[in-house]
Protein backbone atom coordinates (compact mmCIF):
# COMPACT_ATOMS: atom_id res chain seq x y z
CA UNK A 1 0.00 0.00 0.00
CA UNK A 2 1.17 3.40 -1.03
CA UNK A 3 1.85 5.35 2.11
CA UNK A 4 -0.09 8.45 0.53
CA UNK A 5 -3.13 6.44 -0.77
CA UNK A 6 -5.25 7.69 1.77
CA UNK A 7 -5.03 11.72 0.86
CA UNK A 8 -3.60 11.61 -2.52
CA UNK A 9 -5.86 8.89 -3.98
CA UNK A 10 -5.52 12.40 -6.73
CA UNK A 11 -2.12 11.37 -8.17
CA UNK A 12 -3.96 8.45 -9.90
CA UNK A 13 -5.64 10.91 -11.87
CA UNK A 14 -4.26 13.13 -14.45
CA UNK A 15 -5.79 16.08 -13.32
CA UNK A 16 -4.94 16.11 -9.70
CA UNK A 17 -7.85 16.86 -7.46
CA UNK A 18 -8.05 19.55 -4.16
CA UNK A 19 -7.88 18.55 -0.79
CA UNK A 20 -9.24 19.67 2.69
CA UNK A 21 -8.76 17.94 5.88
CA UNK A 22 -10.82 18.94 8.48
CA UNK A 23 -10.47 17.95 12.26
CA UNK A 24 -12.92 19.33 15.13
CA UNK A 25 -11.78 19.11 18.50
CA UNK A 26 -14.46 18.42 21.21
CA UNK A 27 -14.85 19.45 24.65
CA UNK A 28 -15.30 16.03 25.61
CA UNK A 29 -12.20 14.81 24.21
CA UNK A 30 -13.58 13.56 21.30
CA UNK A 31 -11.64 14.14 17.97
CA UNK A 32 -13.71 14.12 14.67
CA UNK A 33 -11.59 13.53 11.36
CA UNK A 34 -12.56 14.23 7.27
CA UNK A 35 -10.82 14.52 4.16
CA UNK A 36 -12.40 15.43 1.33
CA UNK A 37 -10.59 15.01 -2.17
CA UNK A 38 -12.63 17.03 -4.75
CA UNK A 39 -12.19 15.89 -8.57
CA UNK A 40 -13.88 17.92 -11.53
CA UNK A 41 -15.97 15.84 -13.25
CA UNK A 42 -14.70 17.62 -16.41
CA UNK A 43 -11.65 15.26 -16.31
CA UNK A 44 -12.76 11.95 -13.94
CA UNK A 45 -14.82 9.68 -14.58
CA UNK A 46 -17.45 8.48 -11.62
CA UNK A 47 -16.69 4.96 -11.62
CA UNK A 48 -12.58 5.79 -10.84
CA UNK A 49 -13.81 7.41 -7.82
CA UNK A 50 -16.03 4.75 -6.71
CA UNK A 51 -13.82 2.31 -6.87
CA UNK A 52 -11.50 4.24 -4.30
CA UNK A 53 -14.73 4.82 -2.59
CA UNK A 54 -15.28 1.29 -1.60
CA UNK A 55 -11.47 0.54 -0.99
CA UNK A 56 -10.81 -0.24 2.41
CA UNK A 57 -8.53 2.92 4.26
CA UNK A 58 -7.15 2.03 7.81
CA UNK A 59 -7.58 4.63 10.17
CA UNK A 60 -4.49 4.09 12.00
CA UNK A 61 -0.61 3.23 11.05
CA UNK A 62 -1.12 0.25 13.26
CA UNK A 63 -2.82 -0.83 9.89
CA UNK A 64 -3.17 -4.75 11.44
CA UNK A 65 -5.97 -3.21 14.54
CA UNK A 66 -7.07 -0.76 12.41
CA UNK A 67 -10.78 -0.37 11.25
CA UNK A 68 -11.24 1.49 8.46
CA UNK A 69 -12.49 5.21 7.63
CA UNK A 70 -16.25 5.63 6.29
CA UNK A 71 -16.38 6.35 3.28
CA UNK A 72 -18.87 8.08 0.60
CA UNK A 73 -19.05 10.34 -2.65
CA UNK A 74 -21.09 13.11 -3.41
CA UNK A 75 -21.85 14.83 -6.36
CA UNK A 76 -20.90 18.53 -5.75
CA UNK A 77 -22.01 20.09 -8.61
CA UNK A 78 -18.64 20.74 -11.11
CA UNK A 79 -16.96 17.95 -8.45
CA UNK A 80 -17.11 14.46 -7.31
CA UNK A 81 -15.99 15.10 -3.59
CA UNK A 82 -14.74 11.62 -1.98
CA UNK A 83 -15.06 11.90 1.33
CA UNK A 84 -13.26 9.70 4.24
CA UNK A 85 -14.99 10.32 8.16
CA UNK A 86 -13.68 8.86 11.37
CA UNK A 87 -13.83 9.61 14.94
CA UNK A 88 -11.14 9.16 17.35
CA UNK A 89 -10.49 9.73 21.40
CA UNK A 90 -7.78 11.86 22.49
CA UNK A 91 -5.54 8.38 22.93
CA UNK A 92 -5.58 7.52 19.01
CA UNK A 93 -5.59 10.91 17.44
CA UNK A 94 -2.01 11.08 16.89
CA UNK A 95 -2.31 7.61 14.75
CA UNK A 96 -4.85 9.02 12.73
CA UNK A 97 -3.28 7.59 9.22
CA UNK A 98 -3.53 11.15 7.56
CA UNK A 99 -1.59 12.72 10.42
CA UNK A 100 0.92 9.86 11.17
CA UNK A 101 1.73 9.65 7.30
CA UNK A 102 1.45 13.44 6.24
CA UNK A 103 2.88 15.17 9.11
CA UNK A 104 6.22 13.24 10.73
CA UNK A 105 6.88 15.24 13.17
CA UNK A 106 3.48 15.42 14.38
CA UNK A 107 2.88 15.54 18.31
CA UNK A 108 0.29 16.65 20.66
CA UNK A 109 1.14 17.16 24.04
CA UNK A 110 -1.38 17.40 27.25
CA UNK A 111 -0.98 19.52 29.93
CA UNK A 112 -2.69 20.49 33.55
CA UNK A 113 -4.43 23.32 31.53
CA UNK A 114 -3.83 23.41 27.97
CA UNK A 115 -3.37 21.02 25.26
CA UNK A 116 -0.90 21.66 22.45
CA UNK A 117 -0.56 20.32 19.08
CA UNK A 118 1.98 20.77 17.10
CA UNK A 119 2.65 19.19 13.18
CA UNK A 120 6.40 19.68 12.35
CA UNK A 121 7.57 22.00 10.07
CA UNK A 122 7.21 19.66 6.68
CA UNK A 123 4.32 18.22 4.92
CA UNK A 124 4.92 14.98 3.97
CA UNK A 125 1.91 13.95 1.49
CA UNK A 126 1.83 16.85 -0.92
CA UNK A 127 3.64 15.47 -4.41
CA UNK A 128 2.98 11.62 -4.71
CA UNK A 129 5.15 8.99 -5.14
CA UNK A 130 4.97 9.20 -8.89
CA UNK A 131 6.03 12.59 -8.85
CA UNK A 132 2.97 14.39 -9.04
CA UNK A 133 0.57 17.13 -6.83
CA UNK A 134 -2.12 18.01 -5.28
CA UNK A 135 -3.17 21.13 -7.09
CA UNK A 136 -3.88 22.46 -3.54
CA UNK A 137 -4.59 21.15 0.12
CA UNK A 138 -6.09 22.99 3.24
CA UNK A 139 -5.98 22.45 6.99
CA UNK A 140 -9.02 23.64 9.23
CA UNK A 141 -9.17 22.83 12.70
CA UNK A 142 -12.09 23.99 14.88
CA UNK A 143 -12.49 23.69 18.59
CA UNK A 144 -15.25 25.53 21.21
CA UNK A 145 -12.10 25.73 23.44
CA UNK A 146 -9.74 28.63 23.84
CA UNK A 147 -7.02 28.82 21.60
CA UNK A 148 -4.35 31.01 23.68
CA UNK A 149 -1.99 30.43 20.74
CA UNK A 150 -1.96 29.92 16.71
CA UNK A 151 0.02 30.47 13.79
CA UNK A 152 -2.97 29.75 11.24
CA UNK A 153 -3.59 31.94 7.84
CA UNK A 154 -7.35 32.15 8.30
CA UNK A 155 -9.94 32.56 10.87
CA UNK A 156 -13.19 32.09 10.82
CA UNK A 157 -15.15 31.79 14.24
CA UNK A 158 -13.89 28.93 15.80
CA UNK A 159 -12.42 27.61 12.53
CA UNK A 160 -8.32 28.22 12.30
CA UNK A 161 -7.07 27.30 8.66
CA UNK A 162 -3.72 26.57 7.13
CA UNK A 163 -3.29 26.48 3.41
CA UNK A 164 -0.44 24.20 1.69
CA UNK A 165 0.91 24.42 -1.60
CA UNK A 166 3.75 23.80 -3.87
CA UNK A 167 5.57 26.95 -2.31
CA UNK A 168 5.56 26.27 1.19
CA UNK A 169 4.65 22.36 2.03
CA UNK A 170 8.27 21.64 2.71
CA UNK A 171 8.26 24.03 5.39
CA UNK A 172 4.69 24.15 6.94
CA UNK A 173 3.83 24.24 10.20
CA UNK A 174 0.77 23.97 12.25
CA UNK A 175 0.81 25.25 15.75
CA UNK A 176 -2.09 25.48 17.91
CA UNK A 177 -2.81 26.17 21.99
CA UNK A 178 -5.78 25.03 23.37
CA UNK A 179 -6.86 26.23 27.44
CA UNK A 180 -8.68 23.09 29.08
CA UNK A 181 -10.53 25.80 31.67
CA UNK A 182 -13.96 24.90 29.40
CA UNK A 183 -13.85 21.60 31.24
CA UNK A 184 -11.66 19.47 28.77
CA UNK A 185 -12.51 15.61 29.38
CA UNK A 186 -9.25 14.29 29.44
CA UNK A 187 -9.39 15.73 33.38
CA UNK A 188 -13.32 15.13 33.64
CA UNK A 189 -13.19 11.68 32.98
CA UNK A 190 -10.82 11.14 35.73
CA UNK A 191 -12.48 13.60 37.83
CA UNK A 192 -15.64 11.61 36.88
CA UNK A 193 -14.09 8.81 38.47
CA UNK A 194 -13.04 9.26 41.72
CA UNK A 195 -15.87 11.08 42.45
CA UNK A 196 -18.01 8.15 41.76
CA UNK A 197 -15.55 5.93 43.92
CA UNK A 198 -15.60 8.98 46.67
CA UNK A 199 -19.83 8.28 46.04
CA UNK A 200 -19.76 4.87 46.55
CA UNK A 201 -17.55 4.79 49.45
CA UNK A 202 -19.46 7.14 52.01
CA UNK A 203 -22.62 5.08 50.18
CA UNK A 204 -21.06 2.30 51.69
CA UNK A 205 -20.45 3.74 54.76
CA UNK A 206 -23.83 5.08 55.38
CA UNK A 207 -25.35 1.80 54.62
CA UNK A 208 -23.06 -0.15 57.66
CA UNK A 209 -24.00 2.33 59.97
CA UNK A 210 -27.42 1.75 59.38
CA UNK A 211 -27.22 -1.66 59.92
CA UNK A 212 -25.31 -1.21 62.59
CA UNK A 213 -27.63 1.27 64.32
CA UNK A 214 -30.57 -1.09 63.62
CA UNK A 215 -28.66 -4.22 65.11
CA UNK A 216 -27.25 -1.82 68.07
CA UNK A 217 -31.08 -0.86 68.93
CA UNK A 218 -32.59 -4.52 68.13
CA UNK A 219 -30.65 -5.66 70.95
CA UNK A 220 -31.13 -2.80 73.14
CA UNK A 221 -35.00 -3.07 73.21
CA UNK A 222 -34.50 -6.87 73.10
CA UNK A 223 -32.23 -6.52 76.48
CA UNK A 224 -34.71 -4.05 77.94
CA UNK A 225 -37.59 -6.25 77.83
CA UNK A 226 -35.89 -9.18 79.24
CA UNK A 227 -35.28 -7.18 82.21
CA UNK A 228 -38.46 -6.11 82.52
CA UNK A 229 -39.51 -9.53 82.34
CA UNK A 230 -37.16 -10.51 85.02
CA UNK A 231 -38.51 -7.74 87.42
Amino acid sequence: MKRICLLFLCVFFISGCDVEYDLTINNNGIFDESVTMSFLKSDTDYNDVLAYKNSKIPVSRNVGDAPFYNSRVLDNGKYFDLIYSYTYDSDDISNSYFISNCFNGFDIVNNDDSLVLSSGNRFGCYIGDDGLKADSVKINITTELDVSYNNADEINGNTYTWNIDENNYLNKEINLTLKKDNGFSLNNIENSVVSNNDSSFIMGIIVVFIIVSGVLIYLFVKHRNRKNNDI
